[in-house]
């Protein structure tokens, strides 16, 4: 009973936020959100910074999921575990708390639907586009590329984003 409850407050509390997730303004920030897992810092950051060569002025925020909460968390990151959400899928840590509502002009989703955790994160954040790996419901883009190969999804990303005007923005 008590996983069916949790599960219902995810998947309420998922739907009501990707009702406002839109972003109305112009912001000088681009998210990257991912399963730790699955990519490294660093990895990620030269991938992106060589692929988007004209972004260097733009602040990139990582975003991580972890199974286990770690003591030795890195500053230039967002960590968060599924024990960082409380009973009804609300964020508990002030550090999290910051994100919700911050708006990015764009956000690079790094997971696939299975990740409900990295999906409700999301859903806290507004962006002007999307980009992802999976048919989720927030991404206007999806690409398929070999998941363990950041560097040719941000190499298509940047291809196709020369070619996109999307609300009011221009890469």
């Amino acid at each position: 009973m008590n996983k069916r409850l949790k599960s219902y407050f995810l998947k309420k509390t998922l739907t009501t936020n990707l009702k406002s997730q839109k972003s109305e303004k112009e912001v000088d920030r681009v998210a990257i959100l991912y399963n730790k897992k699955d990519y490294t810092k660093q990895q990620l950051t030269t991938c992106f910074r060589q692929s988007f060569p004209d972004f260097k002025n733009l602040k990139l925020d990582l975003i991580t999921f972890v199974p286990q909460k770690q003591e030795d968390a890195d500053e230039e990151i967002y960590v968060f575990s599924k024990k960082d959400f409380n009973f009804f899928s609300k964020l508990k840590t002030e550090e999290l708390k910051s994100l919700k509502g911050r708006t990015y002009q764009l956000i690079f989703n790094l997971f696939h639907e299975e990740s409900v955790y990295l999906q409700l994160m999301n859903s806290y954040l507004k962006a002007g586009f999307q980009i992802g790996v999976s048919d989720l419901e927030q991404n206007q883009m999806i690409l398929r590329t070999p998941s363990n190969q950041p560097k040719a999804f941000f190499d298509e990303a940047a291809k196709y984003l020369k070619h996109i005007t999307y609300e009011s923005h221009t890469i």
